[in-house]
Protein backbone atom coordinates (compact mmCIF):
# COMPACT_ATOMS: atom_id res chain seq x y z
CA UNK A 1 0.00 0.00 0.00
CA UNK A 2 1.56 3.37 -0.89
CA UNK A 3 0.21 6.94 0.83
CA UNK A 4 -1.08 8.27 3.79
CA UNK A 5 -4.92 7.96 2.39
CA UNK A 6 -4.62 4.56 1.29
CA UNK A 7 -3.33 3.97 4.92
CA UNK A 8 -5.60 6.06 6.84
CA UNK A 9 -8.54 4.21 4.81
CA UNK A 10 -6.64 0.19 5.17
CA UNK A 11 -6.62 0.82 9.41
CA UNK A 12 -8.74 3.36 10.26
CA UNK A 13 -11.75 3.33 7.32
CA UNK A 14 -11.86 6.85 6.66
CA UNK A 15 -10.12 9.56 4.92
CA UNK A 16 -7.23 11.25 6.08
CA UNK A 17 -7.81 14.71 6.54
CA UNK A 18 -10.87 12.84 9.38
CA UNK A 19 -7.71 11.51 11.41
CA UNK A 20 -7.73 12.75 15.42
CA UNK A 21 -4.30 13.41 16.43
CA UNK A 22 -3.93 9.85 17.72
CA UNK A 23 -4.47 7.92 14.54
CA UNK A 24 -2.19 10.66 12.80
CA UNK A 25 0.66 9.86 14.89
CA UNK A 26 -0.14 5.99 14.88
CA UNK A 27 0.36 6.13 10.92
CA UNK A 28 3.51 8.60 11.10
CA UNK A 29 4.95 5.99 13.56
CA UNK A 30 5.18 3.20 10.56
CA UNK A 31 7.15 5.60 8.44
CA UNK A 32 10.42 4.37 9.42
CA UNK A 33 9.27 0.18 9.24
CA UNK A 34 5.82 0.02 7.60
CA UNK A 35 5.83 -3.55 7.22
CA UNK A 36 6.78 -4.56 10.60
CA UNK A 37 5.47 -1.01 12.26
CA UNK A 38 1.55 -0.16 11.72
CA UNK A 39 -1.62 0.47 13.58
CA UNK A 40 -2.43 -3.14 13.53
CA UNK A 41 0.37 -4.62 15.25
CA UNK A 42 1.27 -4.55 18.97
CA UNK A 43 5.11 -3.99 19.27
CA UNK A 44 5.87 -2.12 22.31
CA UNK A 45 8.77 -0.31 20.25
CA UNK A 46 6.11 0.84 17.74
CA UNK A 47 4.00 1.71 20.59
CA UNK A 48 6.26 4.02 22.50
CA UNK A 49 7.46 5.64 19.00
CA UNK A 50 3.94 6.51 18.49
CA UNK A 51 3.11 8.25 21.57
CA UNK A 52 6.53 10.07 21.22
CA UNK A 53 5.08 11.49 18.18
CA UNK A 54 1.83 12.38 19.59
CA UNK A 55 3.93 14.45 22.55
CA UNK A 56 6.27 16.06 19.56
CA UNK A 57 3.26 17.13 17.62
CA UNK A 58 1.48 18.27 20.95
CA UNK A 59 4.48 20.50 21.73
CA UNK A 60 4.85 21.95 18.30
CA UNK A 61 4.11 25.54 17.17
CA UNK A 62 2.46 25.57 14.04
CA UNK A 63 0.93 29.12 12.29
CA UNK A 64 -2.45 29.70 12.94
CA UNK A 65 -3.25 29.10 8.31
CA UNK A 66 -2.19 26.12 9.09
CA UNK A 67 -4.89 24.79 11.54
CA UNK A 68 -7.73 25.91 9.96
Amino acid sequence: MYGVEAASRRYFGKAAAELNEDEAARLAAGLPRPRAWHPGVSSPAYRRYAESIRHRTDRAELPARLLQ
